[in-house]
């Protein structure tokens, strides 16, 4: 949680739908060690009474609750006078759950008790607010605890509670991936599987959490919205569709300049939207991946055309343009795959890993060849994997191991796949993918080669597989390799295991002298190679040279 350090005595809780707010309450009642605790759920009947919240609260706390019609001065006096009543004889603690529901003379008697609660009395206060909205301002001066997503170490744990541990290895990833940190949608997602779709016995839907679900779970479809105004939301959904989950977190909100460009009329902005430094995004993930999944396709496809036709207007005519006219038509022209995968692989493009991850992957949807599919689709998982997407790297991965490729593009496939599962997956596939992918790469990548041996034996070190280990390296650290660095650091590695000590020693002070003569053209992997052996040899000052040059 963010701000749960926070020791006024009232607190605003709030965070996106399904985020557990509910949940986090019940858990404070249950958990307060000083006294007594009383919970007031919002009724939908509190909102339509003036002054229905604050009757219930005053009945929940055990004081008469007769109608008052002032708002700020007697409703609110009457409520704290309650409170310091019902605490006289032990510390109380309060929780609302969904405040924001409750009427405006219950919201305002509510906030104005809360500011004036003090911080050594004997009351406590917790009010749950929705996190896909403005905060209300009669809450506004209160101090916030937002719960934060769920991790995805988190959410795997919560899967296996939920299904008593039986969900296979692979549909956990997908679900805790579809989820995104969100306990009830990942939970939702798993009461619509049956036993054998949770045991990877039959395939389960795709996508896990589809239009329905989504739109469900964010508490409907958006109402009392114009035309103009359901098109800004749609458009910045659009306009964010590929930021899911990216390590560049500026590109989750949009210029709102190329926004209202996009719409081409002056809009007054939704609740779901918030703006900050000209730039609009929304309060909660959940509703925009409602609202774009949500919307029929032609209308995403209108969003994507006007989006594009706006970054084209302002001279932007990169990725991020073309991956718009792309998703503007259900079948794009004809050389609108290659003109993806080049934008995606032009250094001089701006463009996070996640739009050039997003660029390859519809590149590779659109192309007929089936090579060039899977070097798109490996490209893509490329991307995904350097943005830490490493579930995501193994699902594009899977769709290019699904086409008959020349030997080479194979070979590079089962690095990038061999990669991932060494930072997440399982070690001895890992292995096995590396293991290949130097088979395969020996002749017409030899440096690929010596870089995938060498992540073998990385492998099957972490595996307490020494013979494995040995026999990486001896692929890796041959005579005759086809770039010094790598074969002598494979060779002083077998030579240590070996304990041929003299003779790795010989090696490994060779790769860190070749890397202080280098001109940094091999790479930061090179550079991280020649760091290790010189910490091999004890050498400090020179293992921290090269790992500074590659930072």
């Amino acid at each position: 949680m963010t701000g749960q350090t926070i020791t006024a005595p009232a607190r605003v809780v709030t965070g996106e739908p399904g985020c557990g707010r509910t949940a986090f309450l019940e858990g404070a009642a249950r958990a307060f060690p000083a006294g007594s605790a009383v919970s007031v759920r919002a009724d939908p009947a509190h909102g339509a009474l003036p002054l229905g919240g604050l009757c219930a609260l005053l009945r929940a706390v055990g004081a008469a609750a007769g109608p008052r019609s002032a708002v700020g001065g007697p409703p609110a006096a009457l409520l704290l006078d309650a409170l310091h009543t019902a605490s006289a004889r032990t510390p109380l603690l309060v929780c609302v759950d969904d405040a924001h529901l409750w009427d405006g003379p219950s919201r305002a008697a509510l906030g104005l008790a809360a500011r004036q609660l003090r911080a050594t009395g004997r009351v406590s206060l917790l009010l749950s607010v929705a996190g896909h909205r403005p905060l209300d301002p009669e809450f506004a001066a209160l101090p916030v605890v937002r719960i934060d997503p769920l991790s995805p170490a988190e959410a795997a744990t919560l899967l296996d509670e939920a299904t008593d541990g039986t969900v296979d290895p692979a549909v956990r990833d997908d679900l805790v991936d579809a989820a995104d940190g969100n306990p009830a949608l990942l939970l939702a997602m798993v009461r619509r599987l049956s036993p054998a779709q949770l045991r990877g016995h039959r395939r389960p839907p795709r996508p896990p959490a589809d239009a329905g679900l989504l739109t469900r779970l964010a508490g409907g479809r958006p109402t009392g919205l114009g035309s103009a105004q359901e098109n800004l939301l749609l458009t910045v959904a659009a306009a964010l569709a590929d930021a899911d989950g990216e390590d560049e977190r500026i590109d989750e909100r949009i210029d709102v300049r190329l926004a209202l460009h996009a719409v081409r009329a002056p809009v007054p902005l939704p609740e779901a939207l918030t703006l900050a430094d000209g730039r609009l995004g929304f309060h909660s993930d959940l509703v925009r991946r409602a609202v774009y999944e949500g919307a029929p396709p032609e209308r995403r496809r209108a969003a994507h055309l006007a989006l594009a036709r706006a970054l084209e207007g302002d001279g932007a005519r990169g990725l991020r343009t073309l991956l718009h006219r792309a998703r503007s038509a259900a079948a794009p022209p004809p050389g609108t795959a290659a003109e993806l995968a080049a934008a995606a692989a032009d250094p001089a493009d701006p463009a996070p890993r996640g739009l050039r991850c997003a660029g390859y992957t519809r590149a590779a949807e659109l192309a007929e060849d089936g090579t060039r599919r899977a070097e798109w689709y490996t490209a893509a998982a490329e991307q995904a994997l350097l943005g830490g997407r490493t579930h995501r790297a193994r699902r594009l991965l899977d769709a290019a191991r699904d086409s008959a490729v020349p030997r080479a593009l194979r070979g590079r496939t089962e690095l990038v796949r061999g990669t991932t599962l060494r930072h997440d997956g399982p070690v001895d596939e890992a292995r096995a993918s590396l293991q290949l992918a130097a088979r395969l790469l020996a002749g017409p990548a030899p440096r690929l080669a010596e870089a995938a041996a060498l992540a073998a034996a990385d492998a099957a070190w972490a595996a307490g597989d020494t013979e494995g280990c040995l026999h990486a390296l001896g692929r890796g650290g041959d005579e005759g390799a086809s770039a010094a660095g790598p074969g002598d650091y494979g060779a002083g590695l077998r030579a240590l295991l070996e304990g041929d000590f003299p003779a790795a020693a010989l090696r490994l002070r060779r790769l860190v002298a070749d890397q202080r003569a280098a001109d940094d053209t091999d790479g930061p992997e090179t550079s991280l190679r020649a760091a290790a052996a010189a910490l091999l040899l004890g050498d400090l000052p020179a293992a921290c040279r090269p790992a500074r040059s590659s930072a």
